[in-house]
């Protein structure tokens, strides 16, 4: 793809940005001049009926998605071998972009608020139309030049009832803003995994650095440790700045077990706003009718700490590996845990404004919506019984201590046991 090239009504002008995955296009259409963001899937994957199937996927969600706060998907096109979504253009920052043009460091307070306010009323949406997001961080999260927030990229977007084409036990998400039990046990996530997530951002924007950071040398697994066992560091040890509200509310993002979490994001929307602004009365904190349709917790889906515990024990022996490949062997030989690296945003310099730095020129952050399911009706929650996670680690243990028997290496053995039933 060149800059010139038409595909369908559309002229490619630049290129925004590249991943692994996919690369993005502002592109003009040919007729009514409108500028669009053109996602194409990387010619790689086009050959794999399953990535192809997933882009699809993609974007039937995400253009099943109306809300003021994410990035509407406006068509499909195909070209060949290729595949496209042709999806609203938004002049602008993600935040990570916009982090990073600022010098790093905490963002103003009133960002934050803001931002806070709008991308939980985005996640209560798309929880209601039965959408985990699964992906919530700093760059899939666009501000325009009003600092308007718009969620983007469902690239990973998993669908309640969805079959087992994108529920194959991988734990997919972005190692520094993954919830616990995306971790552990990636096939029992529910809405609330969005919630732990979008604390992550938030604990970002609020400290300048996301709640666990390996030190040089580290792997990723340190990061993934951390969601599981540890405590962060208190927001207000980074940022005195912070009010005790605001850092409550974070803290309560950021609890390991999704029981202990706010129970939909505009509870914690709402939570945060009145955190920054004790003064709100209730009418001033009420989401558009749209909004309010609470959002349920699917049955037997709890995932308590001691389990987070139990199988951060099983990483232990795989911490050899290092690096984005660390996996987790779960129930019955699932797939090991894929974390994504975060895709590189071409962006613009821009004129600084005086007091929040300015999102500048054009920059996009892809998004990737599709129609979903309704949500499931509402179910009680059950106490489980079982305890996968220490059936896990033990049965994990036991394939470990075979293989070594025959003098391999640990690094060996976790390479011959993946994917083993």
């Amino acid at each position: 793809m060149q800059a010139g090239e038409q595909v369908g009504k559309y002229i490619l002008e630049r290129k925004l940005g590249e991943g692994g995955m996919a690369m993005v296009w502002m592109a003009r259409h040919t007729d009514l001049g409108k500028a669009v963001a053109i996602k194409c899937l990387s010619t790689r994957l086009t050959t794999n009926p399953e990535y192809e199937q997933r882009f699809l996927s993609e974007g039937r969600r995400q253009a099943g998605l109306r809300h003021p706060n994410i990035v509407e998907v406006v068509d499909f096109l195909v070209k060949g071998d290729d595949r496209f979504l042709v999806m609203d253009f938004v002049e602008g920052l993600s935040v990570s972009a916009y982090q990073k043009q600022a010098g790093g460091g905490p963002l103003p307070l009133e960002l934050v608020d803001s931002v806070g306010w709008e991308i939980g009323q985005a996640l209560e949406y798309a929880h209601k139309k039965g959408l985990v997001h699964r992906d919530v961080k700093p760059s899939n999260i666009l501000l325009d030049a009003e600092n308007k927030a718009y969620l983007t990229d469902f690239g990973i977007a998993l669908a309640v009832g969805e079959d087992r084409l994108t529920r194959t036990g991988m734990a997919v998400g972005t190692v520094h803003y993954m919830s616990p039990e995306q971790i552990a046990r990636p096939r029992e996530i529910d809405h609330r995994s969005d919630i732990y997530s979008f604390g992550c951002v938030l604990y970002d924007m609020l400290t300048g650095r996301p709640p666990f950071v390996p030190a040089e040398g580290d792997t990723d697994f340190t990061v993934m440790n951390g969601h599981l066992t540890l405590p962060p560091p208190p927001v207000h040890t980074l940022n005195p700045q912070v009010p005790p509200a605001v850092e409550h509310v974070v803290n309560k993002c950021l609890a390991k077990d999704p029981n202990d979490r706010y129970e939909t994001a505009g509870e914690m929307a709402r939570a945060l706003r009145r955190a920054f602004h004790p003064d709100m009365t209730t009418g001033q904190l009420r989401m558009p009718e749209t909004m309010q349709t609470p959002v349920q917790v699917p049955a037997g889906q709890p995932v308590a700490q001691n389990k987070m515990l139990l199988a951060a024990a099983a990483f232990l022996v795989v911490l050899g590996l290092g690096g984005a490949a660390i996996w987790f062997l779960g129930r019955g030989g699932e797939d090991p845990p894929v974390v994504q690296q975060e895709a590189p945003v071409v962006q613009q310099e821009a004129p600084v404004k005086q007091e929040l730095p300015p999102p500048p020129p054009p920059v996009v952050v892809e998004s990737t919506p599709v129609k979903a399911p309704e949500a499931p009706p509402p179910v009680k929650k059950q106490v489980e019984k079982k305890k996968p996670a220490q059936e896990d680690a033990a049965q994990f243990e036991r394939r470990m201590k075979a293989c070594r028997a025959l003098g391999l290496s640990e690094a060996q053995c976790a390479e011959r046991l993946r994917g083993t039933p």
